[in-house]
């Protein structure tokens, strides 16, 4: 009879216990959509790490606002953060590479409402960052592409890179020749030689002028000798 009492005994207790758990995991349909709502408002911030680094190499953390202890966070590479008591929005996390692309979800947290319930789904870029951007050799060519802040391409060295600006640069340098200055003789000329019928008409126009002021000379020369004759 001790046996069963005990065994009753043990049972009401995991009974309890149980009951205890699933209260505190409780979610109505009204709690989850209150909790979504706090989910979906919390923002994760990249931060880079610095402006320049003299091995040229940059990662990003992150930092949370509007997020409570009534969440924790999994990113898509499998690291999970809950809120310690010494969080603030200024607290930094992780480390990701820039040019990747990271999944964070939000769930609701451990022994609270709603507890491992998906609440939001939050997608981060974080942006290529090429600090080759800053170098003086940069000045006055920002539009080449090894100039630009978010190149995704790699710069293989110091040397390579300056290189690279020189072969640019030359590039830049070399411009078309002046046209020459073109007078009236010269653009004649081009005319004509493009348009070789025109001398054609010219010279035939020109033999009639010829023709005709020899046959008016001609003409005149006979009317004068008729009036002398007349006297």
């Amino acid at each position: 009879m001790k046996k069963k009492n005990l065994l009753i005994i043990i049972l009401i207790l995991v009974i309890s216990f149980f009951k205890i758990e699933v209260e505190a995991a409780s979610c109505t349909t009204e709690e989850k959509k209150a909790l979504k709502q706090e989910a979906q408002a919390i923002e994760i911030i990249a931060n880079l790490d610095s402006e320049e680094s003299p091995i040229h190499e940059h990662y990003y953390t992150i930092s949370f606002n509007n997020w409570s202890n009534k969440f924790y966070i999994e990113d898509s590479k499998g690291t999970i953060y809950q809120m310690t008591p010494g969080h603030t929005s200024e607290k930094k996390y992780g480390n990701y590479a820039p040019g990747s692309v990271i999944t964070f979800k939000v769930y609701g947290a451990y022994k609270q409402t709603c507890a491992y319930t998906l609440m939001a789904t939050i997608r981060v870029t974080f942006p290529h960052y090429n600090d080759y951007y800053l170098s003086p050799l940069c000045e006055g060519i920002e539009e080449y592409a090894l100039c630009q802040r978010t190149y995704s391409g790699k710069i293989e060295s110091e040397a390579w890179f300056e290189e690279q600006i020189k072969k640019y640069k030359a590039s830049l340098e070399k411009q078309e020749e002046p046209e020459k200055e073109t007078n009236i003789i010269d653009e004649i000329t081009k005319y004509l030689s493009e348009n070789p019928y025109i001398i054609v008409i010219a010279i035939v126009v020109i033999l009639l002028i010829i023709v005709i002021v020899i046959r008016s000379i001609k003409t005149n020369k006979n009317k004068i000798k008729v009036n002398l004759d007349l006297k």
